[in-house]
């Protein structure tokens, strides 16, 4: 090979690695813009379900709660009125029963003949009398002889109303519609007159029994209004509840009177005597009439953010559905509720449940439990 051969050669080569390195550079710099290339789609913030309460016309009242117990409306406590043994108990603790069912039965064998005897006694007797009233029309029997059988015909009826009572009074009915709260009795057991056999209660209707301290019951302005029973057993509803009685002569120590409110417990749930509960009981408006309202109203705990000395609610912007701060003034309340005196106004909506994860303009959403 000479030497112009030669350098065409080298010069071949020159040129291919040229064009690799150059392709190379090209393959790297596309890698490159790749990596770096913004993501087309941005992503949506994110919406974070909250639960929230609207602050409505009711919130002028502030509302204290006091611990209850549920009695039953009306009870009514069932017995024999004559002695003997029980041949028949139809009944079972919390059976549902209705008016007029037979609920339980004396052994009425002897009561039984005791009216037959009884109505034995009483047809002699009636047959007696008004024979001696035809004889006496035909003036052939002295009349103080009718008198006698008429004195002896009222004894006998007497009796016999006597024996249909015993036997009518060997049968429990029920006085109306409830549910067996109480049997200390078995069948064939031998009692007692007027010894308990059963406790019916009407649970269409619950009694809650609290005591009302003196100085709250000034400010009640309508005793059937705005009073609600929340049973622990079901935190989560609140059933109106109306007033039915009070005593009028304070507890000496305590300072506080007895009030019963009634209310209406839900048919889907098994709500018996006995079972605890809260009331609330709303106790006045501080506005006078035709003055613009000043909104106040009780918040649990969980809607409020601490920030120094200042209590801070979530405020919820409806269209847009964002979130704000404000700053709001609060008395002491009672348990996981604080009375807020200002800042808030009929109308208003505030996040009661997740307001420690929100940010100010986060969007976000009403939660709604699972069903």
């Amino acid at each position: 090979m000479n030497m112009s051969d030669a350098r065409q050669q080298l010069s071949g080569y020159s040129l291919v690695r040229s064009y690799l390195i150059g392709a190379a550079l090209v393959s790297f710099c596309a890698f490159l813009a790749a990596c770096s290339k913004p993501d087309e789609v941005a992503k949506e913030p994110a919406v974070r379900p909250v639960k929230l309460l609207t602050i409505d016309h009711t919130a002028s009242q502030k509302v204290n709660r006091y611990p209850a117990t549920l009695d039953a409306s009306q009870s009514s406590d069932l017995s024999f009125q004559v002695g003997g043994k029980i041949a028949e108990l139809n009944i079972k603790e919390a059976q549902m029963v209705q008016q007029g069912d037979v609920l339980a039965k004396l052994d009425a064998q002897d009561l039984d003949s005791s009216l037959a005897s009884a109505k034995a006694k009483y047809d002699v007797a009636e047959e007696d009398y008004q024979t001696g009233e035809r004889l006496l029309k035909e003036d052939a029997i002295a009349r103080n002889v009718v008198a006698q059988r008429k004195s002896a015909r009222d004894v006998a009826l007497a009796a016999l109303e006597s024996a249909q009572k015993a036997v009518q009074d060997s049968i429990i009915v029920a006085p109306f519609s409830g549910a067996i709260a109480k049997i200390p009795v078995q069948a064939l057991q031998r009692v007692q007159a007027g010894e308990l056999i059963a406790t019916l209660i009407d649970g269409t209707e619950m009694d809650v029994e609290f005591n009302l301290p003196a100085r709250i019951i000034s400010q009640v302005k309508d005793r059937n209004k705005d009073n609600f029973v929340v049973l622990e057993a079901f935190p989560d509803q609140r059933f109106p509840a109306k007033f039915k009685e009070a005593g009028l002569i304070a507890d000496a120590t305590s300072q506080t009177y007895a009030i019963t409110l009634t209310f209406v417990p839900p048919a889907d749930r098994i709500i018996l005597p006995g079972m605890s509960a809260t009331v609330e009981v709303a106790v006045g408006r501080d506005d006078q009439e035709g003055a613009v309202p000043k909104t106040r109203v009780d918040v649990p705990l969980s809607a409020f953010v601490s920030n120094a000395d200042e209590k801070i609610v979530w405020i919820v912007e409806p269209q847009a559905m964002t979130v704000s701060q404000r700053v709001v003034e609060v008395e002491e309340g009672i348990g996981e509720y604080l009375f807020v005196t200002d800042g808030l106004n009929t109308g208003d909506t505030i996040v009661i449940a997740g307001a420690d994860y929100l940010a100010e303009g986060m969007k976000v959403r009403a939660w709604e439990s699972q069903k």
